[in-house]
């Protein structure tokens, strides 16, 4: 065997093992990042994240509103047209979704 070959011999395992520990060690410090996000969760959320929250659901209703919008206006084209959509289950889900979303902050 040359020499080479002898040190890639002998790197290839060092490599290995050292990519072992590592993907270990980042799943370790990856559950610990989790159980401080749960204890923060748990502690309480401050008030600047409620806000950034609330806002989010606000644009999302609104984006949301938009959408239904523009599924009213293409079923509307589409009956004058002669085709129909049924939109009325879209719009139970959807009232199931704002209801919780609401009343879950």
């Amino acid at each position: 065997m040359t020499p080479f070959a002898e040190v890639i011999a002998v790197f290839i395992p060092i490599i290995f093992v050292s990519l072992f520990f590592m993907t270990i060690l980042k799943i370790v410090n990856n559950r610990h990042q989790l159980k401080l996000r749960k204890l923060d969760l748990e502690d309480g959320v401050d008030g600047e994240t409620i806000t950034e929250l609330k806002e989010e659901v606000n644009q999302l209703t609104l984006e949301n509103a938009s959408i239904k919008r523009q599924l009213l206006a293409i079923q509307q084209e589409m009956q004058q047209a002669g085709m129909r959509i049924d939109l009325s289950e879209y719009e139970r889900e959807q009232l199931k979704i704002d209801q919780n979303d609401k009343f879950s902050f």
